[in-house]
Formats: structure tokens, C-alpha cells, sequence
């Protein structure tokens, strides 16, 4: 059965769509707006947007399935040299 909550921000589209479809592309990248170069698929997007997150130690949600939760982390954030 599927989840009958339906995705309602872009933030949870993605978490849905990379949890459920994560082999489909979710980015093309064009070289000069014409020629394919590379692609990003669901699943990448989510694992890039989670090393991102981790660095900036911003909170990311977690797919589970009971559905989407917060994940708080703890720790200083690396300051820059």
C-alpha cells in the first residue's frame, strides 16, 4: 500500500522520490545548453545533499519507514582556516 501522506515541500519531494525512485535522474547537466555532460540521479542528490548537511552540521531528516524524521546531530562546527 502506498503511503497515503503525499510529499508537500520540495524538501520532502526529494526524500520521497530518492527513497522510492533513487536509480531515476533527477538532474541533466547540458554543456552549453546543448550537450549532456552529466546527471545526478535521486539517490546521489540525496547522499550529496546529506555530505553537505553533515559539514555545515545543519539537521537533515531521515527516510524511515514510518515516514520522515528529524535527525539532530551534536558537536562544534569546524570553523575555517
Amino acid at each position: 500500500m502506498a503511503d497515503p501522506k503525499q510529499p508537500t515541500t520540495l524538501v520532502e519531494l526529494l526524500y520521497h522520490r530518492a527513497k522510492n525512485q533513487p536509480d531515476k535522474t533527477a538532474y541533466t547537466f547540458l554543456k552549453d545548453g546543448e550537450i549532456e555532460e552529466a546527471s545526478l540521479t535521486y539517490a546521489q542528490l540525496d547522499e550529496q545533499a546529506r555530505a553537505i548537511s553533515v559539514r555545515l552540521r545543519i539537521p537533515v531528516k531521515s527516510i524511515t519507514d514510518s515516514g520522515i524524521k528529524p535527525i539532530t546531530q551534536t558537536g562544534e562546527i569546524d570553523h575555517l582556516s
